[in-house]
């Protein structure tokens, strides 16, 4: 079927597109008007009329006293402390007993003896308007000139009163402060008894004095310590002692202290653990007559042999030299050890207590820092202590504050505005106006948004326009028919002396497109299938093959729906024996091919329900059956049942040269046709192309205008139609 180039629409198009689509809903839109504009209507009716009275008053910058800290009223918060008191619960119900004592109880009801009140300052002055907002006219009145004279009488007592309240407040504050000040002093006495800080300042130097000598005297040991340590080190190595006392003497003639050369005088004050000359006494005399021995018997050598007798006796008394000289250093090496040992023991106990002092420091550190935060709050509450006295004394001096007036002036007495505030219906009236407008079209567009189908062939286009759906055309929109809707099934089928049926018009468009989309060879068997159930397949494949039949084309229409299928009610025949009965064995073709009684057209219905129908359809029966009808009629048209949840229709469509796809315009889902034409082409089913079925007809589409210009080219045929 043809229709007009998208392209060529024009904006008015778009236009009347886009207002259709809220034109649709114009009962949503007006239901919404309606009920916004009569419950405002409603609303206005039942309000009682609002009467304002206004005043106007200026306030000084408050109430002046000597004791800021006490009470103070500044003008930055002035005007807001004014309206809180006026607002307070406390001054509304004073306002109220004074109504009630003036009898305005007999003619308004206790909700509305509290007025609305709106106080509100002048911009940039301290000038304050007060409204006064009333069912009464003249409670309005009267409770603003109330509202005033109450007020001021309110600010002299307090004004009043003020002088006492700040000295009962300051003297609470006196005993408080005395009462700490005690606490503190108790706290620093205890905390010098505790501690035995008695002349503290002097007690803490000796800590940091001792940690000094001490830090000293274990630099110097530690000096001592590597010196033994070499020392030891050479006895070790069998070096002679005068070469241990001769380095030795070489130290103290340059000696290091705390890593710095000192003179010798200071260096004499480190005790001597290490050898000294008057420890190698012993060692020298026998050195000395080592000597002289080894003297003597080199001499004696040049004279006697070795074997003489006073050759070996210097032999002997030179071996017992040695040993004693061996015996001589063992005893040094001992007393060196033992030297150096009680070193250690002497450095290790200065640690500890160095140790030992520094953990004292830290000690008192912290008990210092405590003592000196205590006497730092003491000299502050005091001082906070003497404040307070001097803030009493102002009082007692200060003038007598029930002589000074209150600087409070009414600079606009109460008086009515003409007319009432509230209600104002023009204002509500158009205010429901535009909401109900805004509200029913916020549901139409909701509607229209949440609408997910396909209504026309752009919205077709875009949902097909993925790849995968490129070669996917649109044969067909069939409009909805209101003629069709109260007819009986068998009412339904296009006849061959509707020749000026607008339906039968459409239907020869799609079997012209049909025919010339291929050779009949190559498309002799045609399924139609949808997505869901009730979008019309059936109907579409009855009416198709009956528009087949009427052209000349001998025609067989199948009814492969084995679950429910009703093309045999279409034609008022049984159905069975059907194509259920043919599949299992038990008839023959031309036993359960049925006439139509439409010239060209046959019936195969659907015949019992079988229990198992896939396993049927897919059965070499089926293809045998396809195969032999192929060769009997032009073109076999075969209905099925709808794709979700069933494959039925998949198998058909294998097994088919050709698949209609039938969608149900403004019903079916988009993701419901959208998965099941995926389901097709994954299973490799050619479809021919897809028809809009049962379309809504609007004033503007090319539906709508071929319907119309058919109707006036009609040939004396009227159809009646529903009035849109």
């Amino acid at each position: 079927m043809q229709f007009p180039d998208k392209n060529q629409q024009t904006a008015p198009l778009d236009i009347r597109e886009y207002l259709f689509k809220f034109t649709k809903h114009k009962w949503l839109i007006m239901f919404c008007f309606v009920v916004s504009v009569s419950a405002t209507a409603l609303w206005f009716f039942k309000q009682p009329k609002i009467w304002r009275a206004k005043s106007k008053i200026q306030f000084s910058s408050g109430m002046r006293l000597p004791v800021p800290n006490v009470y103070t009223e500044t003008a930055g918060s002035y005007i807001r402390g004014q309206s809180e008191i006026i607002n307070s619960k406390t001054f509304k119900k004073r306002l109220e007993k004074k109504a009630l004592e003036a009898g305005w109880d007999k003619h308004l009801s206790p909700e509305d003896l509290a007025p609305k009140v709106s106080f509100r300052q002048l911009s940039g002055l301290d000038i304050i308007a007060i409204d006064i907002d009333s069912i009464s006219r003249e409670y309005a009145l009267f409770y603003n000139n109330l509202l005033i004279n109450e007020y001021i009488k309110f600010k002299v007592e307090k004004k009043g009163t003020s002088a006492e309240i700040a000295l009962l407040e300051l003297t609470s504050q006196i005993n408080a402060a005395e009462k700490q000040i005690g606490f503190l002093e108790e706290q620093i006495l205890a905390f010098e008894k505790s501690h035995d800080l008695i002349a503290h300042d002097l007690i803490g130097n000796i800590p940091a004095n001792t940690v000094g000598t001490l830090q000293s005297s274990l630099a110097a040991l530690s000096n001592e310590r590597e010196i033994i340590e070499a020392q030891m080190e050479k006895f070790n190595k069998k070096i002679d002692p005068f070469s241990i006392e001769s380095s030795l003497a070489r130290i103290y003639s340059f000696p290091l202290i705390n890593g710095q050369k000192e003179n010798v005088a200071q260096a004499e004050t480190i005790p001597a653990y290490f050898l000294r000359g008057n420890k190698l006494q012993g060692y020298s005399y026998l050195s000395a007559q080592k000597v002289e021995l080894k003297s003597n018997l080199i001499n004696e050598s040049l004279i006697y042999k070795k074997s003489h007798p006073k050759i070996i006796k210097l032999m002997k008394e030179l071996d017992n030299i040695q040993k004693h000289i061996d015996s001589e250093i063992d005893c040094l090496q001992k007393k060196l050890n033992s030297q150096y040992n009680m070193l250690k023991i002497e450095e290790e106990t200065k640690k500890r207590l160095l140790k030992k002092w520094r953990n004292k420091i830290i000690v008192l550190n912290k008990q210092s820092r405590e003592y000196g935060n205590l006497k730092t709050a003491l000299g502050r509450r005091r001082q906070f202590y003497n404040l307070l006295f001097q803030r009493v004394n102002e009082i007692d001096i200060a003038t007598n504050f029930n002589n000074e007036r209150v600087q409070i002036q009414v600079i606009e007495n109460p008086y009515l505005l003409p007319k009432p505030v509230a209600p104002k219906p023009f204002k509500g009236m158009m205010t429901a106006i535009f909401l109900g407008l805004g509200l029913g079209l916020g549901l139409a567009f909701t509607v229209e948004y949440l609408n997910d189908t396909i209504r026309s062939k752009e919205e077709f286009v875009k949902l097909f326009s993925a790849p995968m759906f490129s070669s996917l055309p649109m044969l067909a929109l069939i409009p909805a028919f209101a003629s069709y809707h109260d007819k009986k099934t068998d009412e339904k089928i296009i006849k061959p002396d509707d020749k000026q049926n607008v339906i039968l018009e459409i239907f020869r468009q799609l079997r012209t497109d049909i025919v010339l989309s291929s050779p009949p060879k190559k498309l002799t068997t045609l399924l139609i299938t949808s997505a869901v159930p009730r979008e019309g397949k059936t109907q579409t494949a009855v009416n198709l093959a009956c528009c087949f039949a009427i052209s000349g084309t001998k025609t067989l229409l199948i009814d492969g729906d084995l679950r429910k299928g009703k093309i045999h009610s279409y034609f008022n025949l049984k159905k069975d024996p059907g194509c259920s009965v043919y599949l299992i064995g038990q008839d023959t073709l031309e036993a359960v091919i049925q006439p139509s009684g439409i010239e060209n057209l046959d019936i195969l219905p659907c015949g019992i329900y079988p229990p198992n129908p896939p396993e049927l359809l897919a059965g070499e029966s089926m293809k045998d059956l396809l195969s032999k009808v192929s060769g009997l009629y032009e073109r076999v048209i075969i209905d099925s049942p709808p794709l979700i949840n069933v494959t039925d229709s998949t198998i058909l469509g294998s097994l088919t040269q050709g698949t209609l796809f039938i969608v149900e315009g403004g019903k079916t889902r988009r993701a419901l046709i959208k998965q099941s034409v995926e389901n097709l082409i994954n299973n490799h089913v050619n479809i021919i192309g897809v028809i809009i079925n049962n379309l809504e007809r609007k004033k503007h589409d090319y539906y709508s205008q071929y319907y119309s210009h058919y109707k006036y080219y009609n040939y004396g045929y009227e159809e009646q139609e529903e009035q849109e």
